[in-house]
């Protein structure tokens, strides 16, 4: 039987060497647990309404097993630190700034540092950071079929974000030097 020129079990030789590929990207950095989402978003943007779902989840399930093992392998050293801003509000707060300062140094890369340093925002400050981030994933979802390459880019965006988001405690609060 044959699926778009490839015999079944050629495309099973192709899907098991990804799972292989994808084990080693999981094996040499961490930030591949993104991929099963990433595929997830770009199934939604270019396969509606038919979308596969069933293919994606070894993928998940991998991604989760390789979170799960860099989480417990590095937890001695994360989790002796807690969390950034001391409890899951303030890091929220600080995070919601980190996101919105990663947005603007995709238009306007300056002052890039290896080190940046944050101190807990004022419940004013960070009130308002974390409004006008709900209200550009809010706008972002609210409008995904009238914009559909919008979503797409600020999906991908903060998807790609989730490993540095420090919701489980990292080494950096913002990462925008990897």
């Amino acid at each position: 039987m044959q699926k778009d020129g490839l015999r079944i079990g050629d495309v099973r030789v192709l899907i098991g060497a990804t799972l292989f590929f994808f084990i080693l990207s999981l094996l040499a950095k961490s930030t591949g647990v993104i991929l099963p989402f990433l595929l997830l978003l770009y199934e939604y943007r270019f396969h509606r309404p038919r979308l596969f779902i069933y293919n994606k989840l070894p993928f998940l399930l991998l991604g989760l097993a390789g979170a799960a093992l860099t989480v417990a392998s590095k937890w001695s050293d994360w989790g002796a630190k807690g969390l950034y801003g001391g409890d899951l509000f303030t890091t929220s707060m600080i995070m919601a700034q980190v996101y919105i300062e990663y947005l603007v140094g995709l238009a306007l890369p300056y002052s890039l540092l290896p080190y940046y340093a944050y101190g807990s925002p004022s419940p004013l400050q960070g009130g308002l950071l974390t409004l006008g981030l709900a209200f550009l994933i809010g706008f972002t979802v609210y409008f995904r079929k009238e914009f559909p390459d919008f979503f797409f880019f600020i999906a991908w965006f903060f998807i790609a974000l989730i490993p540095v988001s420090n919701l489980i405690p990292g080494a950096a609060i913002r990462a925008d030097r990897f």
